[in-house]
């Protein structure tokens, strides 16, 4: 569409004239509290939270357990970003590339186009993996469209140093990282290559070194490909071994996608694994063992209701295969319930295997789930007597109201003689507010963006029209904008076209001509029975009027035409007259031959 039809579309909507859409006032965080109970062992409560405050988006959860190990608090994590305001903060677990699993607080800030630097405080604590307190610093630099550098450094000495490069055919990851104290240090480059849009090589290498400097390689390689249709094939080879060759585990493997119908897949996938080991170099005293894999996995959508998923794996070592059969059931009994079950097959009731999760939705704040097989406890991996159990948890949300923050837009309406105009609808974006009966409209916590506005112009009115134009306007957090518009008044012309049958030149009963057409500028309109006829909804200004003679009956002839008129704001003119004489044809005698 033509981009002034598509910035008009923006201001006509299906709402009636009278109904406010204005952005809302609060922002809504929807905190989630769940209690769940494992038979015979423990009892844990989850607590999450997502929305907004402040301008930012929140998420956060928590899980508290009490068990064999008493009341804890397993695991934590806030994290609050305000895009737009350029802050950001986190607390609790997260995860640092140096040292994975942490404990502590971070605050990052906008510091460029897709740059956000971030100062992390990095606590000692012994559910994490760092040995020792730090301050850390994070860095992410885009150096152009193709390479990325990302960093993080702390005061405890270790660091990590990541590079990306990401242009067609080549992809490139290359990292380098190292801890304090000796812990260990790995580096490690990985590749893929596209030679078409579909088949693409691969390849990866990386070494690390642990506390007591045993030193690790891992190398992975192969290609993906397509082979036709839907079909789809990958072949790799991977091998881990110690610098010292002590053991070396390598394994190659091929996997094969085949689509059997719209709703039917297969996947089938083969390794081959071995394995060596010596205790010195060059010992008498060696290992080695294979192993082969197959694994065949079947997933359909029976219907929208009900989706199978079969898995197969056999592991043949020794000339001796070991066979396992899973079936993945993922059932909706209603819109409010579902069902999951993982089994066995065909032993669907095979008690090591089985395992039940029925959710229902009791309310539109409440949900209860029950798990019923092999469970594991909150606070252990063990299984509960090594036997079936039951979990059941009860959720419940709980919505939370906040003060919203935002842009304002305001202004007023008014005609052109300054007079407010109440119950005019100011259309901006999606929102629309009315005006009161000061004219003033208002627009509050308006959210961050670019946006139309204008009047909207099915609640303007008959007797006026629009003098302002919509426009575009930029909102942000802070800004507050003063917006006002004009209505034009419209005025009115009444006349009347009579004939003089008397002569005496005014406009006498009965002397009103119908059907005669009178134009006031590009306007035209009849005469009714009585002669008289009406123009409205005129712009102030000056117009001409006047009545089309081609339309007259021959037997009239104008006495006066094409009168000027200066309309005012709100004003009419009710006594303009045009006045038709009667045209009189002489009787001429003459002499017939």
């Amino acid at each position: 569409k033509p981009v002034a039809i598509q910035k008009a579309a923006q201001l006509v909507t299906g709402n009636t004239a009278d109904e406010q859409i204005l952005p809302p006032s609060h922002d809504r965080i929807d905190l989630g509290v769940g209690l769940g109970y494992v038979q015979g062992a423990d009892v844990g409560m989850e607590i999450t939270g997502y929305g907004q405050l402040y301008g930012g988006s929140l998420s956060m959860n928590a899980m508290i357990t009490r068990g064999d190990l008493g009341t804890r608090v397993r695991t934590t994590h806030l994290k609050w970003l305000d895009k737009e305001g350029g802050k950001g903060m986190e607390a609790g677990d997260m995860y640092s590339e140096t040292w994975g699993l942490v404990q502590g607080f971070r605050y990052s800030w906008k510091a460029g186009e897709n740059h956000w630097p971030t100062i992390s405080m990095n606590m000692n604590n012994r559910h994490t993996e760092n040995p020792q307190s730090s301050l850390s610093y994070i860095d992410n630099v885009q150096l152009n469209k193709a390479l990325n550098l990302q960093g993080e450094i702390g005061t405890d000495k270790s660091h990590y140093l990541n590079a990306r490069y990401d242009k067609y055919p080549l992809q490139v990851f290359t990292f380098q990282r190292s801890l304090a104290d000796n812990y260990g240090e790995s580096e490690g480059v990985f590749s893929s290559l596209s030679l078409s849009r579909s088949v693409s090589l691969f390849y990866g290498v990386s070494e690390s070194t642990g506390r007591l400097q045993d030193k690790d390689r891992y190398t992975d390689y192969g290609v993906r490909m397509p082979l036709f249709k839907r079909w789809g094939l990958s072949l790799s080879q991977n091998q881990t071994s110690r610098d010292d060759g002590a053991a070396t585990t390598s394994s190659r493997s091929v996997g094969l996608t085949i689509p059997i119908a719209n709703a039917v897949h297969l996947y089938l996938r083969y390794q081959k694994n071995s394995w060596k080991a010596s205790t010195t170099s060059g010992s008498l005293l060696n290992m080695q063992d294979s192993t082969d894999n197959l694994l065949t996995s079947l997933s359909m959508f029976a219907n929208r209701r009900v989706h199978l998923d079969y898995q197969l794996s056999r592991v043949t070592q020794n000339e001796q295969s070991v066979y396992q059969e899973q079936l993945v059931t993922n059932y909706n009994v209603s819109p409010k319930t579902s069902l999951q079950m993982v089994s066995g097959f065909p032993n669907m009731a095979d008690t090591d295997i089985l395992r039940l999760r029925l959710q229902r939705e009791l309310s539109e704040t409440t949900s209860l789930v029950v798990d019923y097989g092999r469970l594991s406890p909150f606070q252990s991996s063990k299984d509960v007597f090594g036997e079936r159990g039951f979990m059941v948890t009860v959720r419940r949300k709980l919505p939370v109201m906040v003060p919203a923050r935002g842009g304002t837009v305001e202004g007023v309406v008014l005609d052109q003689l300054g007079a407010p105009i109440q119950n005019i609808s100011v259309q901006m974006g999606k929102y629309r507010a009315l005006t009161d009966k000061q004219g003033r409209y208002l627009f509050a916590c308006t959210p961050s963006g670019i946006y139309r506005i204008g009047i909207a112009e099915e609640s303007i009115p008959a007797d006026y029209k629009v003098d302002s134009s919509s426009q575009e306007i930029k909102v942000d957090r802070s800004s507050v904008q003063k917006i006002d518009f004009r209505l034009v008044p419209l005025g009115c012309v009444i006349g009347a076209v009579y004939a003089d049958k008397n002569g005496n030149g005014l406009f006498d009963a009965d002397e009103g001509v119908p059907d005669v057409a009178v134009s006031l500028d590009e306007h035209v309109t009849a005469t009714l029975r009585d002669g008289r006829f009406a123009f409205y909804n005129l712009e102030p200004g000056k117009h001409t009027v006047k009545i089309l003679t081609e339309t007259l009956d021959k037997q009239f002839v104008l006495a006066n035409n094409a009168q000027q008129v200066d309309l005012q704001p709100r004003g009419s003119i009710t006594d303009m007259i045009f006045r038709l004489d009667i045209h009189k044809k002489p009787i001429i005698f003459t002499e017939v031959k």
